[in-house]
């Protein structure tokens, strides 16, 4: 049997003699280092299962995208329909307080002094818009209706609605 005497000594005779070295790794290592290829294994298992679920995390992901990609473009069809609504509704307002003022146009009117009120036809209005300045001609044509009134000194005031 070898004689140890120095750490070289030590180093060499687990090298030199399978039973020590598999001693050595035991009282240093203990139970847990004995099987690598089984913990290579179990790990590698693991390793695996985890990609799977990772695999399968993306193919949902891919597939919410998608969801939320045709959710998207019907809200913006629900969104350009609701516009166009509400633009319907708006004229239907408009003609509704059109005919309210036509039916009634004294209704409307604020003064007490003014008299014989009336709608003011489209060659009326157009008459008016001659009267503007160039940068005002326009905007009778924005209004709903135009009434006309008399008062009792003869003053023929509008009254825009």
């Amino acid at each position: 049997m070898a004689e140890i005497r120095t750490t070289s000594d030590l180093l060499k005779a687990p090298r030199e003699n399978h039973e020590w070295k598999e001693a050595v790794r035991l009282e240093l290592f203990g139970d847990r280092l004995q099987s690598p290829p089984d913990l290579v294994s179990e790990n590698s298992r693991q390793i695996a299962a985890i990609g799977e679920k990772a695999d399968r995390a993306i193919e949902l992901l891919a597939a919410l995208t998608e969801r939320m990609d045709r959710v998207e473009r019907r809200l913006q069809r629900v969104e350009s329909r609701l516009e166009r609504v509400e633009g319907r509704l708006g004229r239907m307002e408009r003609r509704d307080l059109e005919r309210e003022i036509l039916a009634q146009p004294r209704a409307f009117v604020r003064r007490k002094d003014m008299t014989a009120v009336r709608a003011v036809s489209s060659d009326e209005r157009y008459d008016i818009s001659a009267c503007l300045p160039e940068e005002e001609e326009n905007e009778p044509d924005l209004l709903d209706v135009i009434l006309e009134g008399t008062t009792p000194d003869g003053e023929r005031p509008y009254v825009a609605v």
